[in-house]
């Protein structure tokens, strides 16, 4: 009986701490050019040739989490910002302000952590760019 209770334990726990690990979030994350291709077109918001007007554009874009909080330089001006965890892989962003400590837009509409691990930046329409943890 005690070895049923032990391995009923050991498998409760190491997917809770697989999961735990896969959603891990603090670092840098760098623009992912090729996912973020895939992602930009996946549900047409954008033609191939204007996702990669996009990825051109956005090339040195980058998230960076320590703490409660996320600096975003997605854009000429990076924004600081509280961020939760909000439903399922959702990040929710609160207080955002710019360099002069001035309030400043959210950034994107949300963050999500897909489960490819990949960091989407999703905008109103449903465009996406992905980000990878830097290495």
């Amino acid at each position: 009986m005690r070895n049923r209770a032990a391995l009923f334990l050991a498998a409760l726990l190491v997917p809770a701490a697989a999961a735990a690990a896969e959603v891990q979030v603090e670092g840098r994350w760098v623009l992912d050019p090729a996912l973020s291709l895939v992602t930009l077109t996946a549900n047409n918001a954008a033609s191939p040739a204007e996702a990669a007007q996009v990825v051109a554009l956005f090339r040195d874009a980058e998230i960076r989490f320590k703490g409660g909080n996320a600096q975003i330089s997605v854009g000429p001006l990076p924004v600081t910002c509280g961020w939760t965890w909000g439903e399922g892989r959702e990040i929710r962003l609160t207080a955002c302000k710019d360099k002069r400590q001035q309030p400043a837009p959210a950034g994107p509409v949300r963050l999500e952590l897909g489960t490819d691990g990949a960091l989407r930046y999703v905008e109103d329409g449903g465009s996406a760019l992905a980000f990878k943890p830097a290495r």
